[in-house]
């Protein structure tokens, strides 16, 4: 079902039903005030709920839903403590030459963007995020990994971007190269690949030389 939400401007979809959307903001301990007066009104006689208040029952259930699937990701990168730790260790090589070191990899459609956070507030954490701009307001925050390559999944992430992750963790060059190859950028700067051999070989000899 497509649900449009007025005040957001946001179209979304869902696969619940009203029934499973209340039940589901009825179990969730962060539920906020506005939604339970939803709850209550609902419980009262439903019929009287316009279409704006179904609309918003539906998109906080949708929340809770996202925040449930987070905390599952968030335990099974757990088991996994150091899965990203050669890729971390990879891009802090490269920061030795390369002021901020930006790689980008395919994940399905989307391409993720993966970065050191700019200024000192994160302790030199790398971000994933889609290649959208930073005040995009469609902007994807899949994770954050540590130092010791603990990886935090944020918001947007899904468990075919941690795949793509460990992929790229086994073989970053390898990862760097199908990028270039796939679509004709170079996976570090981004720049269209024009030269015979770089396109042949997926990525630049600038880049590579820079990052490895």
């Amino acid at each position: 079902m497509k649900l449009f939400l007025r005040s957001k401007g946001i179209s979304f979809e869902t696969s619940l039903d009203l029934d499973e959307a209340v039940s589901l903001l009825k179990k969730d301990a962060r539920v906020s005030d506005f939604a339970l007066k939803l709850i209550a009104e609902y419980e009262r006689d439903f019929t009287r709920l316009s279409e704006q208040q179904v609309a918003w029952i539906f998109y906080m259930a949708a929340q809770t839903q996202q925040r449930k699937e987070v905390v599952k990701l968030g335990k099974v990168a757990a088991k996994s403590k150091d899965d990203f730790k050669r890729l971390y260790d990879s891009m802090a090589t490269a920061q030795q030459k390369i002021a901020r070191p930006i790689m980008r990899t395919k994940c399905g459609d989307v391409t993720l963007r993966i970065c050191f956070a700019a200024g000192a507030k994160w302790n030199n954490a790398i971000f994933v995020n889609d290649n959208s701009g930073y005040d995009a307001s469609d902007r994807k925050s899949f994770g954050r990994i540590d130092a010791d390559g603990t990886f935090t999944p944020m918001r947007d992430c899904t468990r075919d971007v941690i795949a793509a992750l460990v992929e790229v963790d086994g073989n970053i060059r390898g990862a760097m190269v199908r990028y270039g190859k796939l679509t004709g950028s170079c996976s570090i700067c981004a720049r269209k690949l024009t030269d015979a051999d770089s396109v042949a070989r997926g990525i630049g000899p600038v880049c590579e030389n820079r990052w490895f």
